[in-house]
């Protein structure tokens, strides 16, 4: 039990910290009044975002998380099942092992996908909304 909720409470952590790490696109100024300029940037962005998202266009790199915390989950469970027989208990080894390669996969997963923010289509589409409105993006942070 202990070891089932250690790994679900990593796996809530590593989701609360990928909710903050949105990638969002960085434009040049095209003011000198900084805090106008910064505000209509910002709206702009949040226009464009809101655009793809309505549009159906609006995807996030982090798509494969589920698929890699599975194939983590059956590298994890072979090597625990080798392990395990071994040591005695080839299916305790298996079933820790797919747990320890499922939290892990999800996980890394987690922090890899919210690195990257949208996908490369969603990015050229926001861009090309912002270009429309007369910003240049510098790139996205």
């Amino acid at each position: 039990m202990s070891m089932t909720r250690s790994i679900l409470c990593a796996a809530v952590a590593a989701l609360m910290i990928s909710a903050c790490g949105t990638q969002r696109p960085v434009v040049y100024p095209r003011s000198n009044n900084a805090a106008t300029d910064r505000a209509r940037a910002n709206n702009a962005i949040d226009s464009c975002i809101a655009m793809a998202k309505d549009s159906g266009i609006y995807g996030s790199g982090g798509g494969d998380v589920g698929r890699r915390s599975a194939e983590n989950a059956a590298v994890g469970g072979a090597a625990g099942a080798a392990a395990g027989a071994v040591y005695g208990n080839a299916g305790k080894g298996a079933a820790a092992g797919a747990a320890g390669g499922a939290a892990g996969g999800l996980v890394r997963g987690l922090f890899r996908g919210s690195n990257r923010g949208p996908d490369a289509a969603t990015r050229k589409y926001i861009e090309r909304c912002l270009t429309e409105r007369g910003y240049q993006t510098a790139g996205w942070r």
